[in-house]
């Protein structure tokens, strides 16, 4: 359970992850603490007992809804013009004249919308006729099915529950006027891990309202329907040597109430949860935990990232990210303190250790909840070395996955490194090492001008009105494997995307990925171009 309820009408069946994807969905899910079991519909049997009615008023059948004390009025009648939607033929057949009154019933809104309306056959001995009773089942239970119903004893009878159907939902006990409000709030100030018990200091800034009917059934909402449409990010590690903030996390509270249209009553009120810009397959799990270091678990958790192990050319800029659940984030440890930062463990090609190196130490209270950093590789390299792991370490000890390089010489390639938010809301960074190319175009319109005497031969015959400029950059890869290739298609559908030589947001305009089973190494080509073009579209 995800939260604090203060009122006992529903219960929680599906709880939302506490720290998710933004653009996947986060399910909340409620629905009534009992099933329908326990419930009692209608199940009646009303029978026509005789035709040979004393007079045509005699055939007449009241049935008053107890919910709405609405009346419904069916009236017999011997003459066949008379009949309609309310007015039954008598006929001398009493499984006929069951027939004539089940066709009034089935015309009835009530009746035909609320209840499954049959005439079983009778069976007497093993002799099969048509019957004389009309079945009324109800398709639910509680006070929207009961009625009451008003006739002659002599001439039918009735049989089995009416208006003691009962309902044991306990949100609107069958009723079906209710709907559930889901009150979002954002900004609550809670740092994930803190304490987040609710209180008039962190729920939050209110932002919206979701609302749907409640029908009986489970009950869910999404609760990322508003973080996908808030893309955020900070751009402030692209000038920064030190530990930034991703700035792709937010964070929401949430007050479940129950609405019948007169009378409003809050019943759950969520813990803080937290969502970071960033995307999965649809049907995958949304679900961040493997990748949170929690102070207090102190378990190994995976960096924020899918990459597979790149390779590292002296002058790139690789970056390590990670998300920081710290429940001591507000308090002072005192001689307890600590500290997180990165550790190198260096190897040569074939796998000999080298070196340990630690660096980008700090306290863990000055840290953000996603974090990320660039890494200074090219600093503690040494000549022979040929792998590099990169670990977050507290105080010395290794507390995260690796995420891994190979070194290749920078005398052999170039870079022309970009960086984008990956899947998971942290920066990664590729190479794209290979041939570039730039197209650039312009295209002009021109306007013919009188010649006047004064004219010289440097004055303007045809002028030019306006220019229009395009420009398009292309960029490969270095060889790839089809693993790196797979991981590629983060930069595609990356919604923030750097050159890195320039500082530069580009868009993406291509990156198609193909490899195929028979290869294994392969090259691909991306195409963008700058946010920003030139201020030339000059107008005469």
């Amino acid at each position: 359970m995800m939260g604090y309820f203060t009122n006992d009408i529903a219960k929680e069946s599906k709880s939302p992850a506490k720290v998710s994807l933004s653009q996947n969905p986060n399910f909340i899910q409620f629905e009534s603490k009992t099933d329908d079991s326990t419930n009692v519909p209608v199940d009646a049997l009303f029978t026509i007992l005789s035709t040979q009615f004393e007079s045509v008023d005699k055939a007449t059948i009241t049935i008053s809804e107890l919910a709405t004390s609405t009346v419904h009025i069916f009236k017999g009648t011997l003459t066949p013009n008379e009949v309609d939607n309310t007015t039954f033929l008598i006929s001398s057949s009493k499984a006929v004249t069951a027939e004539n009154i089940r066709t009034c019933f089935l015309k009835d809104a009530f009746l035909k919308n609320n209840f499954q309306i049959t005439i079983p056959p009778k069976n007497e001995n093993g002799t099969i006729s048509n019957g004389e009773a009309i079945s009324i089942k109800s398709n639910g239970a509680g006070l929207n099915f009961a009625f009451g119903v008003l006739f002659y004893t002599s001439c039918y009878s009735l049989s089995g529950i009416t208006t003691n159907t009962t309902n044991n939902d306990t949100i609107d006990q069958g009723i079906r006027n209710t709907d559930i409000e889901i009150e979002v709030y954002s900004d609550t100030g809670v740092f994930l891990g803190v304490d987040d018990t609710p209180d008039g200091s962190n729920t939050g800034t209110y932002l919206v309202t979701l609302s749907k009917s409640y029908h009986g059934r489970p009950i869910w909402f999404d609760l990322n329907t508003i973080a996908s449409n808030r893309k955020i990010y900070s751009t402030d590690f692209i000038n920064s040597d030190t530990w930034s903030n991703t700035g792709t996390v937010q964070d929401f509270r949430f007050i479940a109430k129950k609405y019948t249209g007169t009378r409003k009553e809050a019943f759950y009120i969520s813990n803080v949860i937290y969502a970071i810009t960033g995307y999965n397959r649809t049907l995958e799990q949304n679900n961040l935990s493997d990748y949170i270091y929690n102070t207090s678990a102190n378990a190994i958790f995976k960096p924020l990232t899918k990459q597979p192990t790149l390779t590292h050319i002296k002058g790139q800029k690789q970056y390590f990210n990670f998300i920081l659940e710290d429940s001591d984030k507000n308090n002072n440890l005192g001689a307890n303190e600590y500290s997180l930062g990165i550790i190198y463990d260096l190897y040569t090609q074939s796998g000999e250790y080298i070196d340990r190196v630690q660096a980008h130490t700090q306290s863990r209270k000055l840290f953000n909840i996603v974090n990320t950093v660039q890494l200074n590789i090219d600093e503690i390299l040494t000549d022979n070395t040929g792998i590099v792991n990169v670990y977050l370490h507290r105080s010395g000890t290794v507390i995260s996955e690796a995420v891994s390089f190979r070194v290749l010489p920078e005398y052999l390639y170039k870079v022309n490194d970009f960086v984008f938010l990956n899947s998971l809301g942290g920066w990664s960074s590729f190479n794209f090492g290979g041939t570039e190319t730039t197209d650039f175009k312009s295209s002009v319109t021109t306007i013919f001008k009188t010649h006047t005497p004064e004219a010289s031969i440097s004055s303007e015959i045809e002028s030019v009105y306006s220019k229009e400029i395009s420009e398009q950059f292309t960029v490969q890869t270095n060889p790839i494997n089809s693993e790196v290739c797979d991981w590629l298609k983060e930069i595609s559908t990356s919604i923030a995307v750097f050159e890195l030589s320039t500082k530069r947001y580009i868009v993406v305009d291509e990156l198609a990925v193909k490899h195929n089973s028979k290869d294994e190494l392969f090259r691909l080509e991306m195409k963008y171009h700058y946010s920003d073009s030139y201020n030339s579209n000059f107008s005469a």
